[in-house]
């Protein structure tokens, strides 16, 4: 779990995938950050370089949108 948000109290010791990612999808959508996500892709690349990373991926979907999970 992320220290500034606890795993849900009925949450599993050991959690299954559905879990997961409800708990994911609960974070993100707490701090805002889907807008940021990129779904469906596959990272070519990842450097960390004055204190910015440069991401670099590639997708077959074209789409505006991030997806939520749920």
């Amino acid at each position: 779990a992320f220290s500034d948000f606890p795993h849900f109290k009925s949450t599993k010791l050991y959690p299954d995938r559905h879990e997961l990612v409800n708990y994911f999808s609960e974070y993100a959508n707490k701090h805002n950050i889907l807008k940021y996500c990129k779904f469906d892709a596959e990272v070519v690349s990842a450097n960390f370089k004055n204190d910015k990373w440069k991401i670099e991926y590639k997708t077959d979907i074209v789409s505006s949108e991030p997806l939520l999970l749920t």
